[in-house]
């Protein structure tokens, strides 16, 4: 398992904000700060939600909503 950080570009309906992300070879999915989310793009509800585990042993994230943006990296950053 490898962890790359890189700098992305992210693209909503409301906007774009380039940001420093980390990449996890072995992450099923991607997660970002609701704030951000809300300024991307307008929340959508997920039916019964879905809990995540951590890194952390016994640590779980719940999560209720989800947004779809596009992402983009340059290889030269």
């Amino acid at each position: 398992m490898a962890v790359i950080q890189k700098k992305i570009k992210l693209v909503g309906s409301k906007g774009s904000k380039e940001v420093l992300a980390l990449f996890d070879s072995g992450a099923t999915y991607s997660c970002i700060t609701p704030d951000l989310a809300k300024q991307l793009e307008k929340p959508v509800q997920i039916p019964g939600g879905m809990t995540f585990r951590t890194a952390k042993r016994g640590e779980r994230l719940n999560a209720q909503r989800r947004i779809s943006v596009k992402f983009y990296h340059s290889k030269g950053r």
